[in-house]
Protein backbone atom coordinates (compact mmCIF):
# COMPACT_ATOMS: atom_id res chain seq x y z
CA UNK A 1 0.00 0.00 0.00
CA UNK A 2 1.23 3.14 -1.00
CA UNK A 3 1.76 6.42 1.55
CA UNK A 4 -1.42 7.67 -0.71
CA UNK A 5 -2.92 4.95 -0.43
CA UNK A 6 -2.37 4.58 3.21
CA UNK A 7 -3.38 8.19 3.79
CA UNK A 8 -6.82 7.95 2.16
CA UNK A 9 -7.72 4.54 3.91
CA UNK A 10 -6.91 6.62 7.35
CA UNK A 11 -9.91 8.65 6.07
CA UNK A 12 -12.46 6.22 5.95
CA UNK A 13 -11.38 2.95 8.14
CA UNK A 14 -9.73 3.05 11.28
CA UNK A 15 -7.65 0.68 12.91
CA UNK A 16 -8.04 0.55 17.03
CA UNK A 17 -6.53 -0.90 19.91
CA UNK A 18 -7.11 -1.51 23.37
CA UNK A 19 -4.34 -1.76 25.78
CA UNK A 20 -4.69 -2.57 29.63
CA UNK A 21 -4.34 -4.77 32.41
CA UNK A 22 -6.17 -8.16 32.86
CA UNK A 23 -9.97 -7.38 33.73
CA UNK A 24 -9.51 -3.76 33.02
CA UNK A 25 -12.48 -3.72 30.15
CA UNK A 26 -10.94 -4.10 26.87
CA UNK A 27 -13.22 -7.07 25.82
CA UNK A 28 -16.78 -5.40 26.68
CA UNK A 29 -15.04 -1.43 25.63
CA UNK A 30 -14.12 -3.57 22.00
CA UNK A 31 -17.12 -4.66 21.12
CA UNK A 32 -19.21 -1.83 22.59
CA UNK A 33 -16.53 0.10 20.26
CA UNK A 34 -17.72 -2.22 17.49
CA UNK A 35 -21.43 -1.93 17.29
CA UNK A 36 -21.03 1.87 17.87
CA UNK A 37 -18.68 2.66 15.01
CA UNK A 38 -19.81 -0.40 12.94
CA UNK A 39 -16.49 -1.91 12.90
CA UNK A 40 -15.34 -5.75 12.49
CA UNK A 41 -13.86 -6.92 16.05
CA UNK A 42 -10.54 -9.21 16.59
CA UNK A 43 -10.88 -10.30 19.93
CA UNK A 44 -8.22 -11.84 21.99
CA UNK A 45 -6.70 -14.75 20.92
CA UNK A 46 -7.57 -17.92 23.19
CA UNK A 47 -6.48 -21.18 23.66
CA UNK A 48 -9.16 -23.66 23.39
CA UNK A 49 -7.28 -26.06 26.20
CA UNK A 50 -7.62 -24.48 29.66
CA UNK A 51 -5.57 -26.81 31.36
CA UNK A 52 -2.65 -24.67 29.51
CA UNK A 53 -3.44 -22.16 31.95
CA UNK A 54 -3.39 -24.09 34.90
CA UNK A 55 0.00 -25.36 33.79
CA UNK A 56 0.80 -21.85 33.08
CA UNK A 57 0.08 -20.88 36.97
CA UNK A 58 0.83 -24.01 38.44
CA UNK A 59 4.66 -24.29 36.94
CA UNK A 60 5.39 -20.79 35.28
CA UNK A 61 8.86 -21.85 35.16
CA UNK A 62 8.18 -24.35 32.43
CA UNK A 63 5.81 -23.17 30.79
CA UNK A 64 5.83 -19.52 30.78
CA UNK A 65 8.09 -19.46 27.49
CA UNK A 66 6.27 -22.10 25.30
CA UNK A 67 2.60 -20.29 26.27
CA UNK A 68 3.94 -16.61 25.64
CA UNK A 69 5.82 -17.82 22.44
CA UNK A 70 1.97 -19.12 21.43
CA UNK A 71 0.50 -15.65 21.84
CA UNK A 72 2.68 -13.75 20.44
CA UNK A 73 2.42 -15.80 17.03
CA UNK A 74 -1.35 -15.74 17.05
CA UNK A 75 -1.49 -12.52 17.73
CA UNK A 76 1.48 -11.77 14.98
CA UNK A 77 -0.37 -13.59 12.47
CA UNK A 78 -3.88 -12.49 12.91
CA UNK A 79 -2.27 -8.40 12.35
CA UNK A 80 -0.07 -9.66 9.57
CA UNK A 81 -2.11 -12.38 7.63
CA UNK A 82 -2.07 -14.04 4.57
CA UNK A 83 -2.68 -16.97 2.70
CA UNK A 84 0.20 -18.60 4.09
CA UNK A 85 -1.00 -18.33 7.39
CA UNK A 86 -4.67 -19.37 6.47
CA UNK A 87 -6.03 -15.92 8.40
CA UNK A 88 -6.84 -12.25 6.40
CA UNK A 89 -5.09 -9.76 8.51
CA UNK A 90 -5.77 -6.03 9.14
CA UNK A 91 -4.83 -4.24 6.17
CA UNK A 92 -7.13 -6.59 4.14
CA UNK A 93 -9.81 -6.10 6.80
CA UNK A 94 -9.26 -2.23 6.68
CA UNK A 95 -10.17 -2.10 3.06
CA UNK A 96 -13.31 -2.47 3.66
CA UNK A 97 -13.99 -1.23 7.12
CA UNK A 98 -12.91 -0.29 10.65
CA UNK A 99 -11.23 -2.60 12.90
CA UNK A 100 -11.19 -2.64 16.78
CA UNK A 101 -8.25 -5.32 18.34
CA UNK A 102 -7.50 -6.15 21.43
CA UNK A 103 -4.75 -6.40 22.75
CA UNK A 104 -2.02 -4.63 20.78
CA UNK A 105 1.01 -6.96 19.90
CA UNK A 106 2.94 -5.05 22.37
CA UNK A 107 1.26 -6.19 25.29
CA UNK A 108 2.31 -9.51 24.66
CA UNK A 109 5.93 -8.70 25.75
CA UNK A 110 4.89 -7.11 28.89
CA UNK A 111 3.39 -10.37 29.97
CA UNK A 112 6.82 -12.32 28.77
CA UNK A 113 9.07 -9.30 30.28
CA UNK A 114 7.15 -9.80 34.06
CA UNK A 115 7.32 -13.94 33.74
CA UNK A 116 10.98 -14.39 32.08
CA UNK A 117 12.70 -11.69 34.27
CA UNK A 118 14.42 -14.81 36.65
CA UNK A 119 15.28 -16.59 33.71
CA UNK A 120 17.20 -13.98 31.50
CA UNK A 121 18.07 -16.41 28.64
CA UNK A 122 14.29 -17.55 28.25
CA UNK A 123 13.95 -13.44 27.95
CA UNK A 124 16.92 -12.94 25.72
CA UNK A 125 14.95 -15.53 23.30
CA UNK A 126 11.63 -14.48 23.27
CA UNK A 127 13.03 -10.64 22.90
CA UNK A 128 14.76 -12.00 19.62
CA UNK A 129 11.95 -13.67 18.47
CA UNK A 130 9.35 -10.72 19.48
CA UNK A 131 12.08 -7.97 17.42
CA UNK A 132 11.60 -10.74 14.55
CA UNK A 133 8.07 -10.42 14.11
CA UNK A 134 7.29 -6.99 15.46
CA UNK A 135 10.41 -4.56 14.66
CA UNK A 136 9.91 -3.34 11.38
CA UNK A 137 8.29 -0.17 10.16
CA UNK A 138 6.08 -1.90 8.27
CA UNK A 139 4.45 -3.88 10.80
CA UNK A 140 0.58 -2.14 11.05
CA UNK A 141 0.50 0.50 14.25
CA UNK A 142 -3.17 1.65 15.19
CA UNK A 143 -4.46 4.83 14.11
CA UNK A 144 -5.72 4.83 17.57
CA UNK A 145 -4.38 3.18 20.62
CA UNK A 146 -6.62 3.64 23.51
CA UNK A 147 -5.10 2.39 27.26
CA UNK A 148 -7.80 1.11 29.70
CA UNK A 149 -6.33 3.04 32.87
CA UNK A 150 -7.02 1.57 36.07
CA UNK A 151 -5.42 1.73 39.21
CA UNK A 152 -3.59 -1.56 40.97
CA UNK A 153 -6.18 -1.91 43.89
CA UNK A 154 -8.58 -2.32 41.48
CA UNK A 155 -7.03 -4.78 39.17
CA UNK A 156 -6.72 -7.10 41.88
CA UNK A 157 -10.28 -6.93 42.59
CA UNK A 158 -11.64 -6.87 39.02
CA UNK A 159 -9.15 -10.30 38.57
CA UNK A 160 -10.80 -12.10 41.60
CA UNK A 161 -14.52 -10.70 40.63
CA UNK A 162 -13.92 -12.50 37.07
CA UNK A 163 -12.58 -15.90 38.51
CA UNK A 164 -15.31 -15.78 40.42
CA UNK A 165 -17.71 -15.34 37.34
CA UNK A 166 -15.90 -17.10 34.59
CA UNK A 167 -14.09 -20.45 36.28
CA UNK A 168 -11.92 -20.74 33.15
CA UNK A 169 -10.31 -17.58 34.85
CA UNK A 170 -9.81 -19.26 38.47
CA UNK A 171 -6.06 -20.37 37.85
CA UNK A 172 -5.08 -16.52 37.91
CA UNK A 173 -5.69 -16.57 41.58
CA UNK A 174 -2.83 -18.68 42.50
CA UNK A 175 -0.50 -15.75 41.11
CA UNK A 176 1.54 -13.59 43.26
CA UNK A 177 0.84 -10.25 43.68
CA UNK A 178 4.27 -8.96 42.96
CA UNK A 179 3.66 -10.62 39.50
CA UNK A 180 0.44 -8.52 39.15
CA UNK A 181 2.02 -5.33 40.58
CA UNK A 182 4.93 -6.41 37.72
CA UNK A 183 2.70 -6.13 34.71
CA UNK A 184 0.98 -2.88 36.13
CA UNK A 185 4.40 -0.88 36.34
CA UNK A 186 5.29 -2.59 32.82
CA UNK A 187 1.75 -1.20 31.08
CA UNK A 188 2.52 2.28 32.82
CA UNK A 189 5.81 2.80 32.39
CA UNK A 190 5.22 1.64 28.40
CA UNK A 191 2.42 4.03 27.94
CA UNK A 192 4.05 6.83 29.78
CA UNK A 193 7.02 6.67 27.49
CA UNK A 194 5.56 5.76 24.09
CA UNK A 195 8.67 4.12 22.33
CA UNK A 196 6.70 3.81 19.22
CA UNK A 197 5.29 7.47 19.06
CA UNK A 198 2.23 6.22 18.57
CA UNK A 199 -1.57 8.34 19.00
CA UNK A 200 -2.28 6.89 22.70
CA UNK A 201 -5.54 8.28 23.95
CA UNK A 202 -5.65 7.32 28.21
CA UNK A 203 -9.21 6.39 29.19
CA UNK A 204 -9.30 6.42 33.48
CA UNK A 205 -11.79 3.65 33.82
CA UNK A 206 -11.80 3.71 37.28
CA UNK A 207 -13.88 6.93 36.55
CA UNK A 208 -16.59 4.66 34.65
CA UNK A 209 -17.11 1.92 37.41
CA UNK A 210 -20.28 0.33 36.81
CA UNK A 211 -21.55 0.88 40.93
CA UNK A 212 -21.83 4.71 39.42
CA UNK A 213 -24.24 4.07 36.56
CA UNK A 214 -27.56 2.54 36.66
CA UNK A 215 -26.85 -0.02 33.63
CA UNK A 216 -23.32 -1.07 31.64
CA UNK A 217 -24.55 0.37 28.79
CA UNK A 218 -24.25 3.71 30.76
CA UNK A 219 -21.30 3.11 31.79
CA UNK A 220 -19.89 2.44 28.43
CA UNK A 221 -21.52 5.30 26.24
CA UNK A 222 -19.71 7.45 29.03
CA UNK A 223 -16.69 6.27 28.48
CA UNK A 224 -17.46 6.62 24.88
CA UNK A 225 -18.09 10.21 25.02
CA UNK A 226 -15.17 10.59 26.69
CA UNK A 227 -12.99 9.12 23.92
CA UNK A 228 -14.52 11.16 21.26
CA UNK A 229 -13.80 14.20 23.33
CA UNK A 230 -9.82 12.77 23.27
CA UNK A 231 -9.51 11.32 20.13
CA UNK A 232 -8.62 14.58 17.81
CA UNK A 233 -11.92 14.47 15.35
CA UNK A 234 -10.87 10.64 15.03
CA UNK A 235 -14.00 9.36 16.62
CA UNK A 236 -17.86 11.52 16.28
Amino acid sequence: MSPEEEKERTKLHLFIQLLGVPASGKTTLAKYLGERLGAQVLEEYLVSDNSLFEKYYSEPDKWAFPIQTLFLFESWRQVVGGKSLEVEGVADKLSNNSVVSEPPIWQNAFYAQARLEKNPQELAWYNDLFKGLVGRDSFPKPDILIYLKVSFSKMLRSIKERAQRDLTRKAELQESEGYWKRLWDLHEEWVTGNPLGLNIVILDMDKFALSDYKTRKQALKAAYQELVARSGGLLK
